[in-house]
């Protein structure tokens, strides 16, 4: 049996939160597919890391998990791979979330603990698909050659450059500007054109350096989810178990032409997804704090069932099955209220 589960960007907290009808998950599983379970969130929740402790330990123990996919980078993914397996914090400072949103170090923290108690074959491995930031890239380039012997002269030279105050005041590791996907791209011309490099010293994570060759996507317009359907068909191994991928909302919606949607059409997987909603929670809106109270239901159809959700809130996280709101699952499968929670903290 393959499950492939697929979330949204969620955090980690350091107790069990609970989540209410968690079994909904197994339940919907299909023995016959490889199962992609997408759970969409906003990107200004601290509630976020708190349901995925929850989910990321129940899958792990009851169905095998071994993989998770993040909306970010494949040298990302390099980085906290490497913290999994060495524990060092600094790595963390080369990354977006971790390296700047509290209750993301918190989470890497975390799985670290969780994953000390894991055989060496269960320890989670973590896959980037998104687009890259240069300067993401260049720290974990920098990390990639530390301490390895016989560097190609045309990989120290790159390494140098990526770390001098001139690159670094024209590359921001923000949303990619057209000056940082042109470099991004020289560099996938400069790695293809370096590939029998790669075995010519020691330990080198030639995964890394491949995904970022492979990578399709390139920032946020254009063919983006088609672009991170490429992304995830061409990292994840066929006979993964479990896949668990953090993403926003909007690519879990099946409404619209986006990620969800284009996956479940692919036959081979059954999708099942969904997001999040905030009740009585606080979110990150323009830089500050707003309250809200499931805001995500006041437009039609989602207002009308309003009242119904919020009285099925058992505690800080409740999941509800949507498969009995026809005109709620064509866009989701199931919802996750989240309340009384707080906003990230930087």
């Amino acid at each position: 049996m393959t499950f492939v589960l697929i979330l949204s960007l969620l955090t980690f907290s350091s107790q069990s939160q609970g989540i209410t009808n968690i079994i909904f998950l197994t339940n919907s599983l299909d023995s016959a597919k490889a199962n992609f379970i997408i759970i969409g969130e906003q990107h200004t929740s601290a509630a976020n890391p708190k349901i995925v402790i929850e989910l990321l330990s129940h899958l792990n123990s009851e169905c095998d998990l071994s993989t998770l996919v993040i909306e970010f980078s494949p040298s990302e993914a390099y980085l906290y791979n490497k913290f999994l397996a060495t524990g060092d914090k600094e790595l963390l400072q080369g990354t977006i979330y971790a390296g700047t949103i509290n209750e993301w170090t918190v989470f890497w923290e975390q799985l670290y603990s969780y994953s000390q108690n894991l055989n060496s074959r269960d320890i989670i491995k973590v896959v980037g698909i998104d687009f890259e930031r240069p300067q993401t890239f260049a720290f974990a380039f920098n990390e990639l050659l530390a301490g390895k012997h016989n560097i190609p002269e045309s990989y120290d030279s790159l390494n140098k450059y990526m770390q001098s105050k001139a690159f670094k005041e024209n590359h921001s590791n923000r949303f990619p500007t057209e000056a940082d996907k042109k470099f991004m791209t020289e560099i996938r011309n400069f790695l293809v054109k370096q590939t029998s490099e790669f075995h010519s010293f020691d330990s080198l994570d030639v995964s890394f350096l491949e995904h970022t060759i492979d990578n399709h996507v390139e920032g946020f317009a254009g063919n983006r989810e088609k672009e991170l359907l490429l992304n995830v068909n061409k990292t994840i191994p066929d006979n993964e178990n479990i896949v668990l991928m953090l993403i926003g909302e909007g690519h879990a919606n099946y409404k619209t032409k986006n990620f969800a949607h284009l996956l479940r059409e692919e036959n081979a997987y059954n999708v099942i997804s969904g997001k999040i909603l905030y009740n009585k929670s606080e979110l990150w809106s323009n830089g500050f704090r707003k309250l809200n109270t499931v805001d995500e239901l006041k437009d039609k159809p989602w207002k009308v069932y309003r009242a119904q959700f919020l009285e099925k809130i058992k505690g800080n996280f409740s999941f509800i099955d949507l498969s009995d709101y026809s005109d709620l699952s064509r866009y989701y499968d199931y919802i996750i209220i989240a309340s009384e929670q707080k906003g990230l903290t930087y």
